[in-house]
C-alpha cells in the first residue's frame, strides 16, 4: 500500500481506499517463524562453537610395559636339557641364587658319560700328580737335611780350625820370645848355639803349623759357602719343579671343571629381584641363546615403553598426557589408563633391533620402520578388574593415545587456507 510521501496527491490516495477487490495481506505460518529461529539459533550456536571450541590433536602408537630400570635375562650358553627349574614367575630371588640346572650329557659308545669319563681320567691324573708332589717333596726335605749336617759339620770343623789357630798362633808367639832370649844367652855365652837352633826350628815349625791351619780354614770356608749355596740352589730348583707340577695339575684341574660345567651347570641369579618371565620347562631342550627367563630389579616401577614413528614425534614432549589402552583389559569393560610422558629417545631406532636394547619387540609385527622409544609413568601399577586390583606384568601390550596439541576448531577449518599462504 502507497504511502503519502508528498510526492502523490491526496486525491490519489483516497481513490485506492476503495479499490473492488480490495488489499492483498500475506500472511506468514507460525511454524515457519520457530523454524527461522531454530535455525538461526543453530547458526549463531555453531559460529560460538567454532570461535570458541577446542579439539586436541591425538596419535595413537603402540608400546608395552617395561621395568623402569631394565631387567636382567638369562641367556643358554649352549644347547642343552633342563634338569631343573628351581624358581617361579613372581618368585623373589636374592643375588646368587639358583635359578635352573641345566644338563649337556653325551655318551660313547660303551654307553659312558662323556664328561664323566672325563671326570674320571682327570681325577686319575691329579692324583698321580699329588704323588708326584709329595715325592717330591719328600726327595726335597731328605737332601735339604743332608746339606744342613753337612753345614753342621763344616761350621763345626772350622771352629776347631779357628781354636787351632789361634793356639799355635799363641804357641808362636812363646816360641819367638824363647827364641829371642835364647840369642841374647848365646852372645853372653850362656848358651850353646846347638841349643839356639833347637829354639830356631821350633819357632819355624809352628809357623808353618800356623800357615797350614790358615790353608785349611780358607778351604772350610769356601766349602761352607759352596755348601749355603747348594742349599739355596736345591730349595730353587725344589720350587720351580714344584710350581711346575702344581701348574700341570691346576690345568687337568681346569679341564676336569670345564668338564663338569660342560655336563652340568647351575645358572644363578645375579642380582636381587623378582622373576617376571619363564620361557623353559623341567626336561625342555633349549637352544643356544635361547631367553630361558628375567628378572626385573627390586623396587623397580613399571613404565610404559612407546614406539612412535618419525612423522608423529614432533609435537611430543615431557608431561604430555597419554591414555593408555592394554590389550589385555578391553577398555571398553576395564576402561582407560593415564600416563604423562616422562622421556624421549634422541635418536630412532629400526622396530626389529628393539631387542638389542634389552627391550621385547611385539609379535606380528614386520615393518622395520624407525621409531623413537617415548618412556612414560603410569599413573597406577595395578588395573581395576571386577573390584580387585590387578598387578601389571612386564612385556603386556598396549595401545596409547598421544596428546600432540589443541587447536581452535576454526583454525582447522581455514588449516588449508593457512598452509596456501604460508602461515599457521
Amino acid at each position: 500500500m502507497l504511502k503519502n510521501n508528498g510526492l502523490f496527491r491526496k486525491e490519489v490516495f483516497e481513490s485506492r481506499k476503495n479499490r473492488f477487490v480490495g488489499n492483498v495481506i500475506v500472511s506468514v505460518p507460525i511454524t515457519f517463524k520457530m523454524l527461522a529461529l531454530i535455525f538461526g539459533l543453530m547458526g549463531l550456536a555453531l559460529l560460538i562453537f567454532i570461535f570458541s571450541g577446542e579439539f586436541t590433536k591425538k596419535v595413537r602408537v603402540s608400546g608395552q610395559i617395561m621395568p623402569n630400570d631394565g631387567f636382567v635375562k638369562i641367556y643358554s650358553t649352549r644347547t642343552s636339557i633342563v634338569k631343573d627349574v628351581y624358581v617361579k614367575e613372581n618368585d623373589f630371588v636374592k643375588v646368587g641364587q639358583n635359578l635352573l640346572h641345566i644338563n649337556n650329557s653325551f655318551f660313547l659308545e660303551d654307553n659312558k658319560d662323556l664328561y664323566d669319563s672325563i671326570s674320571y681320567e682327570s681325577n686319575q691324573r691329579i692324583e698321580l700328580f699329588s704323588k708326584e708332589i709329595a715325592k717330591e717333596k719328600t726327595i726335597y726335605e731328605n737332601k735339604k737335611q743332608n746339606s744342613i749336617k753337612e753345614l753342621d759339620y763344616i761350621n763345626k770343623e772350622i771352629s776347631n780350625a779357628n781354636q787351632l789357630f789361634y793356639t799355635t798362633k799363641y804357641k808362636l808367639s812363646v816360641a819367638n820370645d824363647v827364641y829371642a832370649r835364647y840369642k841374647i844367652a848365646h852372645r853372653n855365652n850362656a848358651a850353646s848355639l846347638d841349643e839356639v837352633q833347637i829354639k830356631e826350628s821350633q819357632t819355624l815349625d809352628l809357623k808353618n803349623q800356623l800357615k797350614q791351619i790358615e790353608s785349611e780354614l780358607d778351604s772350610l770356608k769356601e766349602n761352607l759357602r759352596n755348601k749355603k749355596f747348594e742349599i739355596l740352589s736345591l730349595e730353587q730348583e725344589h720350587l720351580k719343579h714344584l710350581t711346575q707340577l702344581q701348574r700341570e695339575g691346576s690345568e687337568i684341574n681346569q679341564e676336569k671343571i670345564q668338564s663338569q660345567s660342560n655336563s652340568d651347570q647351575i645358572l644363578k641369579s645375579p642380582i636381587d629381584g623378582k622373576i617376571s618371565i619363564i620361557n623353559i620347562e623341567k626336561g625342555q631342550t633349549i637352544e643356544l641363546n635361547k631367553i630361558l627367563m628375567s628378572i626385573v630389579p627390586t623396587n623397580t616401577k613399571l613404565v610404559c615403553f612407546l614406539y612412535v614413528p618419525s612423522n608423529a614425534i614432533g609435537f611430543i614432549k615431557p608431561n604430555t598426557e597419554v591414555s593408555i589402552r592394554y590389550v589385555a583389559f578391553p577398555y571398553q569393560k576395564f576402561g582407560l589408563a593415564k600416563a604423562k610422558v616422562l622421556s624421549i629417545s634422541e635418536t630412532p631406532i629400526p622396530y626389529q633391533d628393539l631387542n638389542s636394547l634389552g627391550l621385547i619387540p611385539m609379535q606380528g609385527i614386520t615393518s622395520n620402520e624407525p621409531v623413537y622409544i617415548i618412556k612414560a609413568s603410569l599413573d597406577k601399577q595395578t588395573i581395576t578388574a571386577y573390584g580387585e586390583e590387578v598387578n601389571l606384568k612386564v612385556g603386556m601390550l598396549l595401545e596409547a593415545d598421544i596428546k600432540l596439541e589443541k587447536r581452535k576448531i576454526y583454525e582447522w577449518i581455514l588449516e588449508p587456507l593457512y598452509t596456501v599462504t604460508g602461515n599457521i
